[in-house]
């Protein structure tokens, strides 16, 4: 999520890319963990706002409707599924000029509330810390358009047009609550690194004052689970959204797509079938507003997200509301 100001960037949300599962082997690993923020990378992704420290809240609610097996089959049409979570999440902007580039640090933590179980039975639910993530580092280089300096500087701050680029390196932290006891778990135990990279291009709108288009790619390396000897296969996934600005308001589509590219592994072997190799693809609308309060820029989005198609996993629709400000 992001900002308060134009270019307030990508800076503050978070990831809520697990999926509920019913025991060790019941989805495509113990849990789908997704790189990035809670509730996803979306507008402004390559872009880091000025030095200074920004903060922001959030919350989501998950509702899983489904379980997917191989080739997007429903395997189990009464398998519900339900997470809540609130989380903060801060992002650091160094004040340092890097190659022409800006450098930022930030990290993301939640507590949630997860249930699964058969319509009709007794769901199974845990609640406690899940696995934090971390953006150890962000570096993001601007290249302005020539409709950039075209600007009238009396209209405010310009908008970004041109292209942003903005390599990082992310991990999952295990130190969330688990149990390997235990049907559902918010902590994972186990060790993700997520290098990632993320791109904005924003050009003179369509239909508003500017047309953005911003994607950001991660390669989930998952390493073993000490507890179950399971090993997650690695996973990539790319967030989305193609948006146009209207002065403060931001609003357009968002997605992501994710897809494993090796095979689940426990004792040894390939988890059946054919490894458990998860993907799956969500969409909806993202609306975001940039305001300023006592001189202090914030902003506040909205997403929803809606299971279009799954294999492996939990078919589910996802919301995820959040407000973030620059502290100082």
């Amino acid at each position: 999520m992001k900002r308060a100001v134009r270019g307030f960037s990508t800076a503050i949300v978070v990831v809520f890319g697990i999926a509920m599962v019913s025991g060790p082997q019941a989805n495509a690993a113990d849990s789908i963990r997704l790189g990035g923020p809670i509730g996803g990378s979306d507008i402004r992704s390559a872009l880091l706002p000025p030095p200074g420290l920004y903060a922001g809240v959030i919350g989501s609610n998950l509702d899983g409707y489904s379980l997917y097996g191989p080739g997007s089959q429903q395997q189990f049409p009464d398998f519900k599924s339900s997470g809540l979570l609130g989380g903060v999440g801060a992002l650091h902007v160094y004040d340092l000029d890097l190659f022409g580039g800006r450098l930022a640090s930030g990290g993301f933590a939640d507590i949630e509330r997860d249930c699964a179980g058969l319509t009709g039975s007794t769901k199974v639910c845990a609640s406690g810390l899940a696995d934090p993530y971390v953006d150890a580092l962000i570096w993001s280089k601007f290249f302005p358009s020539a409709a950039y300096s075209e600007q009238d500087p009396k209209r405010g701050p310009p908008i970004p047009f041109g292209l942003a680029i903005a390599p990082g390196f992310g991990l999952f932290l295990p130190i969330g609550n688990y149990d390997m006891d235990r049907a559902v778990n918010p902590g994972g135990n186990h060790w993700i690194v997520a290098p990632n990279i993320a791109v904005t291009y924003t050009a003179r709108g369509l239909i508003g004052d500017a047309t953005e288009l911003s994607a950001r790619l991660f390669y989930n390396a998952q390493f073993k689970n000490p507890a179950t000897d399971y090993r997650s296969g690695d996973i990539i996934n790319v967030d989305f959204a193609l948006t146009e600005r209207f002065g403060p308001f931001q609003a357009g589509i968002a997605g992501t797509f994710y897809q494993q590219v090796a095979d689940d592994i426990q004792y040894g072997q390939p988890v059946y079938p054919n490894g458990k190799r998860a993907a799956g693809l969500q969409l909806g609308p993202v609306l975001s507003y940039d305001f300023t309060l006592e001189g202090r820029p914030y902003y506040i989005k909205a997403k929803t997200l809606l299971g279009i198609r799954g294999e492996n996993t939990v078919g589910a629709n996802i919301g995820v509301l959040s407000i973030g400000a620059k502290l100082f």
